[in-house]
């Protein structure tokens, strides 16, 4: 486990979320479908795929870079007991061909990779937390020794297939208890909080699933209630009864947003523009157990919808969880 963008992320069926600053967890409108995720018989794939805010001194340092801090907390239920785990992350990101305003900080990856939610082992995962941190510089050159160290040590690797062997390690739990020390001493900007619920079982009802809270695959974004300055920003209460969201796959990726007209989304593309808040954009895809051999129609056509949708970001199918052959 490596490199997270220091941020945290606490999904609970991609709920608003506030923080102090404020932020808000949008769905983007994905026209290649979506289904219900079943923790029982399905891996999933998370892809971070963009990471937008602001330059600031008190976050970049004078070599120009961003320190990111992002902490994933599995939690689930085996045969014994329930089992609870904190994987972290650090990320140094270089800034250095960014211009003065707004950034894009270079940190697409997968947070996780065919995670199997239901181990070999019998432990079902059924909640997961994610938490995104920006970290102030503690120096011209520098975020503190222990956020360097990490970032050296955890470079951009996912949540492993089995994230409950050897999760207590000392190394996690020094980096883990560094990561806390350093939030509690308000020396990291919180940049998004998810916690995302999975269903135990199948729910071919996508109402039904949204209603109890779980996840279903597809786009989202944390949007924060900061953004480019002077310029109109989304509001982070009441955001999906006002607004509509869908990316520009064209270009440059971004979230695009336009305002519901009598509480439909528009139907003309020119209506929608470019988000000027900061925000992070992730895609989650689910496909079949690889442990599961049967191949049915129901299985291929969730393998399809992965497809589409990577296909539609321009990324390589197995970004969004399309089974390796």
């Amino acid at each position: 486990m490596k490199s997270l963008l220091i941020a945290t992320l606490t999904i609970i069926g991609l709920p608003s979320m506030l923080w102090a600053q404020g932020s808000v967890v949008v769905r983007i409108e994905d026209p290649v479908g979506s289904h219900c995720i079943d923790a029982t018989t399905e891996t999933v794939t998370i892809h971070l795929r963009r990471v937008f805010t602001q330059k600031n001194d008190n976050l970049f340092t004078e070599d120009k870079r961003a320190g990111v801090v992002l902490t994933a907390r599995l939690s689930g239920t085996g045969d014994q007991a329930d089992v609870d785990v904190k994987l972290p992350s650090v990320s140094l990101v270089s800034i250095k061909d960014e211009k003065a305003g707004r950034v894009s900080l270079a940190l697409e990856y997968q947070i996780a990779r065919y995670l199997q939610l239901k181990s070999k082992e019998g432990v079902l995962t059924t909640d997961m937390q994610l938490s995104l941190f920006a970290a102030k510089k503690r120096g011209k050159n520098t975020f503190g020794q222990i956020l360097d160290l990490a970032g050296q040590a955890l470079t951009k690797l996912p949540i492993p297939a089995n994230p409950y062997s050897g999760a207590a390690s000392k190394f996690l739990e020094f980096t883990n208890n560094a990561i806390d020390a350093s939030i509690a001493e308000q020396q990291s900007l919180p940049f998004g909080e998810i916690s995302l619920a999975f269903n135990r079982g199948q729910q071919p009802d996508l109402n039904k699933c949204k209603s109890a809270g779980k996840e279903r695959t597809g786009a989202f974004g944390v949007i924060l209630s900061t953004g480019i300055k002077d310029s109109e920003l989304i509001p982070t209460t009441n955001t999906e009864q006002l607004y509509c969201f869908t990316y520009n796959s064209a270009a440059t990726y971004e979230m695009l947003a336009a305002k519901r007209v009598n509480g439909v989304c528009p139907a003309n593309a020119s209506a929608y523009k470019g988000v000027n808040n900061d925000y992070t954009m992730f895609l989650m895809s689910a496909s079949a157990n690889k442990d599961i051999l049967l191949m049915n129609n129901a299985q291929q056509t969730k393998i399809d919808e992965s497809r589409k949708r990577c296909k539609a970001f321009g990324l390589p199918s197995e970004a969004c969880g399309v089974p390796l052959r």
